[in-house]
């Protein structure tokens, strides 16, 4: 069994995928995904958002590469499997048991925990397994949104998601010569801040 999935990113990379986080103004804008040159998988992710979106982003742009679907359809089917690939109908089944007439908010923050997953995806991933009802869905939500939890979702995430195969990449660029480290910073903006840290840690002087 491989869930929960430790890291989402990693486990992108570990299949080719280069993952790149950039500081998006548009608040609107969560993941972008394509393939460069015809050969190189590319996930586009936001930097500077909480650990269960930033998984859930990339379940989502994993199911755009996957799913072939009508326009229309293939948005609210990359939802649908970004939530079930962040927790298996089974896994939740196990938790939570196949019907419940209400849930604990305290068991779904215990479920973000573990798997990863916010605790509002994890309540439409209920919803949509027939663990709970359309109303007891539709209450939920109203709490979190009395509650203002569509902006500051309360629980923690412990799982690490840090891109580091587009990193090294630009990296042993430089390195071998093949870029230059201006060239490294324009499209690569956290190398700057790569070479501060690692000095910083090392004591190094160039």
């Amino acid at each position: 069994n491989s869930w929960p999935i430790e890291s989402m990113t990693q486990l992108l990379e570990t299949k080719g995928f280069y993952v790149v986080e950039q500081r998006i103004d548009d608040r609107k804008f969560d993941g972008l995904s394509g393939v460069v040159n015809g050969k190189a998988l590319l996930v586009i992710s936001r930097a500077g958002i909480s650990v269960d979106r930033k998984r859930y982003n990339l379940a989502h742009e994993l199911g755009h590469h996957i799913i072939a679907a009508d326009n229309e359809l293939e948005e609210p089917a990359a939802h649908r499997f970004a939530a079930a690939f962040l927790i298996p109908a089974q896994s939740l089944y196990h938790e939570l048991g196949d019907s419940r007439r209400n849930i604990d908010i305290n068991e779904l923050l215990m479920l973000k925990e573990k798997y990863g997953i916010s605790v509002q995806a994890l309540t439409r991933r209920c919803r949509d397994l027939g663990i709970i009802s359309d109303a007891v869905y539709q209450q939920m939500f109203i709490y979190f949104r009395t509650n203002y939890w569509h902006v500051n979702e309360p629980g923690f995430c412990p799982h690490r998601e840090e891109p580091v195969l587009f990193r090294k990449m630009v990296l042993k660029a430089v390195a071998e010569g093949v870029i230059t480290a201006e060239k490294a910073k324009s499209i690569y903006p956290g190398y700057a801040e790569i070479g501060e840290r690692e000095m910083n840690r090392s004591g190094w002087k160039w």
